[in-house]
């Protein structure tokens, strides 16, 4: 077997890269840090994968410690040859779990599964614990130890057997399933089969002898039972007959006490009837008198109140005062109002003229001739300008610019005039305007002056311009000094219209025709405006007159009622109501006065009635409450008294009742507790009896459960002999089997270790386990006593002996991940030949991480 290449996608710090193997020992130094056990890990997980893992777990395993910081492609793939076949594994792993990993095997390029998932142990023929024991060594303590996968593997070689089939498995099957019938130690409550069956028996026994002594108590409950059965009988006989003597006597007590109720009626009756010596009064006689001496209430109540009072009498005659000249009509109240409404309407109209402000139009326009605004004359004499600016202009525009003359002809005339006529208006705006800056208008001044410095450097530029391009042969070109004058006039009469504008801020940039039309508009709104404001002002004064008028006719009005100090409104409401108060205190007066006159009379004639009442039945003083509580209740008597006598004379007789019962009542109550208690006690005793013949019923078959429990176990402790027996055979067979093969590993050992180190001594044992004593000075001692160095020598002995015995002739590669940072210098030296010599018959992956231990 061997090792050709892998390449790894991402593998702890190592991502994408390459690694090629070559026959022998492949040596492989790094610095610490630089990927040497990576490596080594990744050859191993390309074989065996890798453990997962859970989130808080403390273990920190390869997993978790190769996963790529950048969380990329975890694995890769290792290419190696077996048997003449090459194979190639790709495994890549998720982070934490075995779930999301993925794994494929090629033979010779083809997708195959005949190494199956397990592929380490398909290819080595171990798990991965006896790989790493093997023919994988690192750099940390190496143990002296096997496993049951390397003795598997050794006794099939020696045995022929199947590998998966080993003495340590079948011990622990063994094992397992005898003490599954019994344990070795003793135990509070083992649940194995033999002691849970004889605790079953036991059990089944208690339960047998149980119910076998209900069976032998069930006589003496059914006697007990029969017993209480007659008591019951009798208490009930005896219940029946005392209800009947009970009911009889409770009649007798019922009828006396009939006869009572009737005596008792017939004195009440009586005392009411003495306290009138000449007679009962009638309901009727009684009932009117009651509703007499009620009305008598009433009436001094409402005569009482038809009196006019003098609170009433004395704010009548004030009211009378204030009228001394008249009491208003309605018409005249209705003038008054009609009076306020007008004086309300002018003051809302008075207040509106007073809060109107001007439009913002109307603000700006009084800003722009808060001085003076341009006449009429000003404004026609300016149209006739702009009139004349306008014909000018045009015709301005219509004269050329510039003349065409042949060379040879006379020269044009001298156009520097012109040039100097517009340079001398130039200069004038310029002067005009730093004049209107300093006099009149910031703003106006300074527009006039930027007009005329524009002026004087556009005509410096056309007279510079006009003196370089005048023509020196062929035709000669000039300018039209008509034009020029044209201009002139044009300026002139645009000067004279802006003379007029620019005073009142009109110069936008639009030319003087559009400024002039907004100022004609301007003019014309504003001197509206001001007509407008002179109406309201005139408005205003007539309103004002109006209501002075009226405030001084309504004060007179109301202090002729002797009204004054508060606003109209309430002066109005004050009088209407004198006015109503008075009217409703007369007639009221004058109502009153007559009402009186007619209760007098009526309160004489009720008087009259109930004083006949008290003479006819000898009363001093009226209670008429009283007086019908007594006659209806001498009615109500004198009925249930009748009633009573011949209700109990039907009872007598409807009984039968002819003599008093004697004797006391029966206690019912105390029989009827003594039947409960039977009743209870014999439930009770019959429940018991039913329960005893169900468990006496079950006898045979919990016979039937012991016997069945004896016969299990029985059967179970010839099984646990049985297998106890097959255990500590199969024991003594492995110890036997044992001894064959580690002796070839001892002396493959020896071999290997005379090579290396004389120190161990001349006698070398290893047991069964291979561990290894040594004789030194007349004793055997244990490798732990070894130096560090001297332990690393002889686990290398020890495991290159276990690859030879265990793959014979077809070797697998060494991997030996810097085994050797505890040797000295000549023990490493040894190492190094003993490894060069042994990579002629296998291949070894070496790494280090120092030079001095390179091979």
């Amino acid at each position: 077997m061997k090792l050709i290449s892998c390449y790894i996608e991402g593998y702890g710090k190592i991502k994408q890269q390459t690694y090629s193997f070559q026959d022998g020992i492949t040596t492989l130094c790094l610095d610490n840090g630089e990927g040497k056990t990576t490596l080594a890990s990744f050859i191993k997980a390309m074989f065996y994968g890798l453990e997962g893992y859970r989130e808080g777990s403390t273990a920190f395993c390869d997993r978790e410690h190769f996963y790529p910081f950048d969380k990329g492609s975890f694995g890769g793939n290792l290419t190696f040859s077996l048997n003449g076949k090459t194979y190639r594994i790709e495994r890549y792993f998720a982070e934490k779990s075995t779930k999301g990993d993925s794994l494929k095997v090629y033979c010779n390029g083809e997708l195959t599964d005949e190494l199956g998932e397990d592929v380490g142990r398909a290819v080595f023929g171990v798990d991965e614990e006896a790989f790493c024991r093997t023919v994988f060594i690192g750099s940390g303590e190496i143990e002296i130890k096997s496993n049951s996968s390397i003795n598997a593997k050794l006794g099939s070689f020696l045995q022929g057997m199947d590998e998966d089939n080993n003495f340590d498995d079948a011990k622990d099957v063994l094992e397992k399933a005898y003490k599954s019938y019994k344990p070795d130690r003793k135990s509070k409550n083992p649940t194995e089969r033999i002691p849970q069956t004889e605790r079953e028996i036991e059990t089944l026994r208690i339960e047998l002898d149980n119910v076998k002594k209900i069976q032998n108590n069930l006589e003496g409950k059914r006697a007990q039972e029969e017993s209480l059965a007659a008591e019951i009988e009798v208490l009930q006989k005896q219940i029946v007959l005392g209800q009947e003597e009970n009911e009889r006597r409770t009649m007798f007590e019922h009828y006396g006490d009939m006869i009572a109720e009737i005596e008792r009626k017939e004195k009440m009756a009586q005392a009411i009837a003495a306290r009138y010596p000449m007679g009962l009064p009638t309901e009727e006689e009684t009932l009117a008198v009651s509703d007499c001496i009620i009305k008598e209430k009433q009436l001094e109540a409402q005569s009482s109140a038809a009196e006019f009072s003098a609170k009433d009498q004395e704010r009548l005659a004030s009211l009378e005062n204030r009228f001394v000249r008249g009491i208003p009509t309605e018409e005249q109240i209705l003038a008054a109002e009609r009076d306020m409404d007008t004086l309300a309407s002018l003051e809302t109209e008075i207040g509106l003229i007073r809060s109107k402000e001007p439009s913002l139009r109307e603000k700006v326009l009084l800003q722009r001739f808060a001085h003076s605004h341009p006449t009429q004359e000003s404004i026609a004499a300016t149209a006739k300008k702009v009139e004349a600016y306008k014909q000018a202009k045009k015709e301005y525009e219509e004269t050329p610019e510039w003349l065409h003359t042949a060379v040879g002809t006379p020269e044009a005339k001298n156009p520097s005039k012109a040039y100097g006529l517009v340079a001398a208006i130039a200069a004038l705006l310029c002067v005009g305007g730093v004049a209107l800056l300093a006099l009149v208008n910031t703003l106006v001044g300074g527009v006039v002056l930027a007009v005329g410095f524009l002026v004087l450097l556009a005509d410096a530029f056309m007279y510079l311009n006009k003196k370089s391009n005048t023509p020196q042969g062929g035709t000669m070109s000039a300018l039209n000094p008509e034009k020029q004058k044209k201009e002139g006039t044009v300026r002139e009469l645009e000067d004279g219209i802006k003379a007029m504008l620019m005073p009142y801020g009109y110069h936008s940039g639009n030319g003087v025709v559009y400024d002039f039309a907004e100022m004609q508009k301007d003019v014309a709104d504003y001197e509206q405006y001001l007509a407008s404001e002179a109406e309201q002002k005139q408005a205003l004064s007539q309103k004002q007159e109006q209501k002075q008028a009226l405030e001084q006719k309504l004060t007179a009005f109301f202090r002729g009622y002797g009204l004054a100090g508060d606003t109209y409104i309430k002066l109005l409401s004050d009088l209407r109501g004198m006015v109503g108060e008075y009217y409703s205190l007369t007639e009221r007066k004058n109502t009153q006065a007559t009402r009186k006159a007619e209760l007098s009379k009526t309160l004489a004639e009720n008087r009259a009635e109930i004083d006949g009442y008290k003479r006819k039945y000898g009363l001093t003083e009226l209670r008429t409450a009283d007086i019908l509580e007594d006659v209806r209740t001498y009615a109500r008597l004198c009925r249930e008294i009748e009633e009573g006598k011949a209700k109990a004379a039907a009872y007598k007789e409807g009984k039968g009742l002819s003599q008093n019962a004697e004797g006391e009542r029966v206690d019912l109550v105390a029989l009827q507790v003594r039947l409960t208690e039977k009743q209870t006690e014999h439930g009770k005793l019959e429940r018991e009896i039913e329960a005893d013949e169900m468990q006496a019923e079950k006898i045979p078959e919990k016979e039937a459960e012991l016997a069945e429990a004896e016969s299990r176990l029985k059967e179970y402790q010839e099984k646990y002999k049985l297998l106890k027996a097959a255990k500590e055979f199969l024991e003594k067979a492995d110890g036997r089997l044992k001894d064959k093969y580690v002796k070839p590993i001892k002396d493959e050992f020896v071999y290997y270790a005379e090579l290396l180190e004389k120190t161990l001594g001349e006698r070398v044992e290893m047991n069964k386990n291979f561990e290894i004593t040594f004789e030194r000075n007349g004793a055997m001692r244990s490798e732990k006593h070894l130096s560090a160095g001297q332990r690393s020598l002889c686990a290398l002995c020890f495991r290159l002996a276990l690859i030879k015995n265990m793959y014979k002739d077809n070797l697998p590669f060494l991997i030996l991940d810097d085994p050797f940072v505890t040797l000295d210098k000549g023990h490493m030296e040894k190492a190094k030949l003993l490894l060069t010599e042994l990579s002629k018959q296998m291949q070894m992956v070496y790494f280090t991480c120092h030079e001095s231990r390179g091979i």
